[in-house]
């Protein structure tokens, strides 16, 4: 039986949930009240939706100093990274650091970036080390014509059509040759070589195997023989976006980047992609994904990647998504416990007389600098909705 999805609620419903959890409003300075206020009046809606024309996104970034060898299988290795859109700050001085082989799943609450550094990476505002060919599946595959999936990902290896094309008329080439008796030795030598050369190119890329490939990734996201050979144009959007996720599978580049690719998947799609991303087939590729299906994350993920809202910066984790969100779950009590005492500390020093100012003083000189209320509301909104996004997915079971 297919596991029930819980909806994700808005970003708006969330942080009520958390407010409710919390002291009463009445309680609460102007200037925090009119924070809540905005991010209520915000909702779901994502800081993305500005940088839909990358255009308005502003980014600066040092990139790793020297020369990046491609034996050290490096992708991405950009340092002191920042990444702003109209005043908003979504990285500063940030680290993104991508190796050929590893799947990152990148985590962060909806509106924080996410999106957007995917956008720049895939149009090389953010540049690559030692790969050329970067794909985004972003939107699916235009049906203007009779063109059929099954055709469009095999005409989509550019590279091999060319390998053929000059294959098949260096081949004419040589029929005509035969007879017209016009090449001399060194003319055949020359050719013969070019033709061996073809060939070990072709093979090289599997290139005769490529048909079949094609079919097999069709089959696999869930197209019917007929589905795959019927044109385009007769299918639906969430279809065409499933072949547009075929065919960045099939040409298997230096770096995949996945923005919700289980988004028009059902569940068998779903688990064939998560199997087929960590298969030999896709061993050299560095995979770069941004989901909110937790188990999906499980199965495929080899890395985390932390866009911390607040702290605007990029957090590697080598652990599982499980063991995350328990760190994330404990982070958050300290928080809770350590905002608890400070408080009882400062209410216990002003009921002996101390003026507010001089109680601050006194804590700060003993624990460090204080924890601000409206940070420590921050802090509660930012691990319920973490909680609720990442654990309201379904889980992967046969």
């Amino acid at each position: 039986m297919v596991p029930v999805v819980s909806p994700m609620p808005a970003l708006g419903e969330s942080i009520a949930a958390v407010q409710l959890a919390q002291e009463p409003e009445s309680k609460m300075m102007g200037k925090q009240k009119r924070m809540l206020a905005k991010a209520k009046a915000s909702g779901g809606k994502r800081e993305d939706a500005v940088a839909d024309g990358l255009d308005a996104v502003a980014v600066s970034v040092q990139d790793s100093a020297g020369d990046v060898s491609t034996n050290s299988g490096l992708v991405v290795d950009a340092q002191e990274l920042s990444v702003s859109v109209a005043e908003r700050t979504l990285l500063e001085g940030a680290h993104l650091q991508l190796r050929r082989g590893h799947r990152y799943a990148l985590l962060g609450i909806n509106g924080c970036g996410k999106s957007t550094l995917v956008r720049l990476l895939a149009g090389g505002r953010i540049r690559t080390t030692c790969v050329t060919d970067v794909l985004a599946v972003s939107q699916e595959l235009p049906g203007v014509d009779e063109r059929s999936a099954f055709g469009e990902l095999v005409r989509s290896d550019t590279t091999r059509g060319v390998l053929l094309a000059e294959e098949e008329a260096l081949c004419e080439e040589m029929e005509v040759a035969e007879t017209s008796d016009n090449w001399t030795t060194d003319d055949w030598s020359h050719k013969c070589a070019r033709l061996k050369a073809l060939g070990d190119e072709l093979g090289a890329i599997h290139a005769h195997a490529a048909t079949a490939m094609a079919r097999r990734v069709l089959t696999g996201l869930g197209f019917s023989e007929e589905m795959q050979d019927a044109p385009l144009s007769t299918l639906s959007g969430g279809w065409r976006m499933r072949a547009a996720l075929a065919q960045a599978l099939f040409l298997r580049p230096g770096l995949l980047l996945l923005d919700e690719p289980t988004n028009h998947l059902d569940l068998p799609a779903t688990l064939w992609l998560a199997s087929y991303l960590t298969s030999a087939p896709m061993k050299d590729t560095c995979v770069l994904i941004v989901t909110h299906d937790v188990g999906f994350v499980a199965d495929v993920a080899t890395d985390l990647l932390h866009l911390d809202h607040f702290r605007c910066t990029l957090e590697p984790y080598k652990g599982t998504i499980w063991k995350w969100l328990a760190a994330t779950r404990h982070r958050a009590q300290l928080q809770q416990v350590g905002y608890s005492e400070q408080q009882a500390a400062l209410k216990a020093l002003k009921a002996k007389g101390m003026a507010a100012d001089k109680a601050h003083k006194k804590q700060v000189q003993e624990h460090g600098q204080l924890l601000p209320r409206f940070t420590y509301i921050y802090i509660c909104i930012y691990i319920y909705i973490y909680m609720h996004i990442y654990t309201h997915t379904h889980t992967h079971t046969c």
